[in-house]
């Protein structure tokens, strides 16, 4: 059996990742099990079925998605709740080499936007192409 993950949420996020050659699934944010907004980090490893725990976010953030672009991981997205009203976080990036590990993660200050609820997926750029022909 798999391992379980080291905090029980929901409304997480999760991308897949490879570290060298091995297939790791980063999963952050959500809600605990008290409705209260997570920052954790959590990182397993399918090779060899366990959690560590990573760096948190800067903020804490539900309803959202992550998207790995080379070697940067991008949290986009989501909300936390204080004082009873939705808190929008700005775009938040950690990076990965094999030399230095995890960078501490960075936020932008958000610039207005309020998106939560949606999902992101990355595809061949040779398909933007075939939809964005001009015919």
């Amino acid at each position: 059996p798999r391992q379980s993950m080291l905090q029980a949420r929901l409304g997480h996020s999760s991308a897949v990742i490879f570290l060298g050659s091995e297939e790791r699934v980063m999963v952050a944010g959500g809600w605990d099990q008290d409705r209260k907004s997570l920052a954790s980090v959590e990182l397993y490893s399918v090779g060899q079925n366990n959690w560590q725990q990573l760096q948190s976010l800067p903020s804490p953030r539900g309803d959202f998605t992550l998207q790995v672009l080379n070697s940067e991981i991008i949290a986009f997205g989501g909300y936390y709740i204080q004082d009873h009203q939705k808190v929008y976080p700005g775009v938040a990036i950690t990076t990965w080499s094999e030399s230095d590990g995890w960078s501490d993660w960075e936020e932008e200050e958000n610039k207005g936007g309020k998106r939560n609820g949606f999902m992101s997926v990355k595809v061949p750029i040779s398909w933007v192409h075939q939809l964005c022909e001009v015919r």
